[in-house]
Parts: structure tokens; C-alpha cells; sequence
């Protein structure tokens, strides 16, 4: 709301808005309001990041069971941990390090973790962050695991061949015949059950 009145637009419903979280910023942009121009785009993406990368991105509460269940993961041994997540880089970092939980994670790839590390430009989607973290682990698609909240999440993972767990207790609001086939957990605990279930069988 605050980055639409910087630069003199209608902000969208926050109800509306939140069912959307998932993909970038400016693609959520394109999709709640069709016709905003390429220069106004640009000044909203710019004026959203400043003020979630520097103050709002703290405004948060874990879901139940988060801390304890990255810990249960963590101590299984059996799989490395790592983020992939629309969310920039360093801010991510913050947020786990304010929990004392960074450590379990062998990455944090951000949005924009190839500029941020001076390896290239900002993910263009999330496939495309998938498929770098990935290259960073040594881990073959067919034997990682994601778990995600979001529609977009589930496309990246069919893109890039990952199995997916849909994470129902999200932003995103699951219909039936969204989950038809798909994996699927009510809580973070049940999350913790079904991957150290998977973990037998994966060497990542």
C-alpha cells in the first residue's frame, strides 16, 4: 500500500494481494492491475523492495512447529537443507539468523543471490532459482524435495521436475481439485513426518 501511494497508484485489496504472495513482486503487479505501465512498474518494484528489504520484511510470525521441525530435519542427517525463495538474499539470512536456525542451511538462494554474490542478474522466476540451487548442491532434481505454499511454487517444481509437498496451512488458499495427485500437509509437523519419511530413500 505504502509503495502504491510513493508512486500515486490504487493499491489492490490487501485480502486480494495476500491470496496472490507467491511470485514477484512485479508479477503480482502485472496481474492485480492489468494495465500499469513499464516506468510506473519499475518505480512500485523499486519502492515495495526498499521498504520489505529494509523494515517490513520482519514483520512476521513462524508458523507452529517451524524452529523444532528444522531442527528434527536437520539432525536426520540424511538431507541437506537449503531455501529457495522469491525473497531477497540477505533480508532471508536475517530473518534466520534472528532465530538461530541459518546454520542448518547449506544455501539461501534469494531472488537475487547471482547479484548479491556478483554471479550474474536476479532470477527471472523461481524454476530458475530451483534449477541454480540445485547446481550449487550437486543434488539431482529427482532427488530433492520442496516444500511450498503457493501455485507458483508447485510450477517450478513440475518445470524443473522437483517433487513438490503443498504446504495447505500457506498464503495460498488450496481448492480440492488443486491437490488432486499432490502430496500435501496441514501443518509444518506433518511436513517434518512426510519428508523424514522420504529421506530413506534420497541422498539429499
Amino acid at each position: 500500500t505504502h509503495a502504491c501511494q510513493e508512486v500515486g497508484i490504487q493499491s489492490p485489496p490487501l485480502s486480494e494481494f495476500r491470496s496472490l504472495i507467491g511470485p514477484p513482486i512485479q508479477d503480482l503487479a502485472r496481474q492485480l492491475m492489468p494495465g500499469i505501465g513499464a516506468d510506473i512498474l519499475e518505480k512500485l518494484r523499486l519502492k515495495f523492495r526498499a521498504e520489505y528489504d529494509h523494515r517490513c520484511y520482519s514483520r512476521f510470525q513462524w508458523y507452529d512447529g517451524v524452529l523444532e521441525g528444522l531442527q528434527v530435519l536437520y539432525a536426520e542427517k540424511q538431507a541437506s537443507l537449503s531455501i529457495v525463495t522469491n525473497k531477497p538474499t540477505r533480508p532471508t539470512g536475517d530473518l534466520l539468523q534472528s532465530a538461530g536456525i541459518a546454520r542448518l542451511f547449506e544455501y539461501i538462494v534469494g531472488v537475487d543471490y547471482r547479484v548479491v554474490n556478483g554471479l550474474g542478474s536476479i532470477f527471472s522466476c523461481k524454476k530458475e532459482a530451483m534449477l541454480f540451487a540445485l547446481s550449487l548442491t550437486g543434488c539431482p532434481a529427482e532427488q530433492a524435495v520442496y516444500v511450498g505454499d503457493t501455485l507458483s511454487d508447485q510450477k517450478a517444481c513440475q518445470e524443473s521436475g522437483v517433487a513438490f509437498i503443498a504446504a495447505t496451512y500457506g498464503f495460498h488458499s488450496w481448492q480440492p481439485q488443486e491437490l488432486d495427485g499432490i502430496t500435501n500437509v496441514r501443518s509444518f509437523g506433518d511436513a517434518v513426518d512426510t519428508l523424514c519419511n522420504l529421506l530413506p530413500c534420497a541422498k539429499r
